[in-house]
């Protein structure tokens, strides 16, 4: 069962703020060109500030690496629609992460990426940082995070 099955429209106020303040379109089909249209490689400098990560977390969290998104910034090329996908699902896991803590932005980003450094008994003792690289591995975080929510944790 997916995170939306579990959230059923319910949207928290905490829910999305990253994506809202990154500037991404909420709904899926506005995603999409967004995507296909080829994301601009700032999104990922933006990122790292939003979550007051570094480079190199980011870069391993969507695959793609510090040289390429370097190269990128640098001619002014877009991310490949394969690359703003995994961009994309990384920035919702973060999201879903993010609306765990009830805190204030700062401190809810700050705990979001603590717990995405730790082994989590639901993803069968894998640290979630390590599996966002796939599209299976984002969904299984953000599956995880709703069971979480909803006190479903098995």
């Amino acid at each position: 069962m997916t995170y939306s099955a579990y959230n059923q429209g319910h949207v928290k106020p905490h829910c999305a703020r990253l994506v809202m303040s990154l500037g991404i379109p909420s709904d899926p089909l506005s995603v999409h060109s967004w995507i296909v249209a080829g994301i601009p490689p700032e999104i990922i400098i933006r990122l790292v500030e939003s979550v007051r990560s570094d480079m190199k977390t980011i870069c391993h969290l969507v695959g793609i690496s510090k040289r390429t998104i370097t190269r990128k910034l640098k001619n002014g090329t877009p991310l490949t629609p394969e690359q703003g996908s995994r961009v994309y699902s990384v920035i919702q896991a973060l999201d879903a992460t993010i609306s765990l803590h009830n805190d204030d932005l700062a401190m809810a980003m700050a705990m979001a990426m603590a717990w995405l450094h730790c082994p989590a008994k639901g993803l069968g003792g894998e640290i979630p940082m390590n599996i966002l690289t796939t599209p299976s591995g984002v969904q299984a975080v953000v599956d995880l995070i709703g069971r979480i929510e909803h006190g479903v944790i098995a």
